[in-house]
């Protein structure tokens, strides 16, 4: 599979019409340089002691205003700088 920043470095240098993006993960640990970019869904397995709710679980209507907002933040874009 490979290292996740990595392949998204890799296809945003072989893009020229991308203005903003955003990561949608669970796991920080695979982000460094792209870090600013990502906002971080909970994982079951974090959720489970506190609820078990499946809306918790992943992307949920709650990322939505922050995704909007990074994706109209075209600062934020790392240029082929990788």
């Amino acid at each position: 599979m490979g290292n996740r920043e990595e392949q998204i470095k890799e296809w945003l240098s072989n893009r020229d019409d991308v203005e903003s993006f955003v990561i949608i993960d669970d796991d920080v640990n695979n982000f460094d340089e792209l870090y600013s970019n990502l906002i971080q869904t909970s994982t079951m397995r974090r959720n489970y002691l506190t609820s078990f709710m499946k809306e918790s679980i992943g992307l949920c209507e709650r990322h939505i205003p922050e995704v909007v907002d990074r994706l109209n933040k075209k600062e934020k874009v790392l240029r082929k700088c990788f």
